[in-house]
């Protein structure tokens, strides 16, 4: 689901919390998504699949542009 789509179900209510966890076989951060009913979505790009943020800042940025004021960050 793209950031758009994510942007519109943040503001319907749908969403529930937001986890910054890490990419499996991967360096970088991805972003799921809990939603209200129905399974948690991770943040894809346009091509790619999950989107792929290099920093914990730059994931955070999003999620402060889609609404979200906090996150969990998920260790492995």
């Amino acid at each position: 689901m793209q950031e758009k789509d994510i942007k519109l179900l943040f503001d319907a209510g749908d969403l529930t919390r937001a986890d910054i966890v890490p990419l499996p076989m991967e360096a970088g951060w991805g972003l799921q998504f809990n939603r209200r009913k129905g399974h948690p979505v991770m943040m894809d790009a346009q091509r790619v699949q999950p989107r792929r943020f290099k920093t914990l800042d730059a994931a955070y940025k999003t999620l402060i542009h889609i609404g979200f004021r906090e996150a969990r960050i998920i260790a492995q």
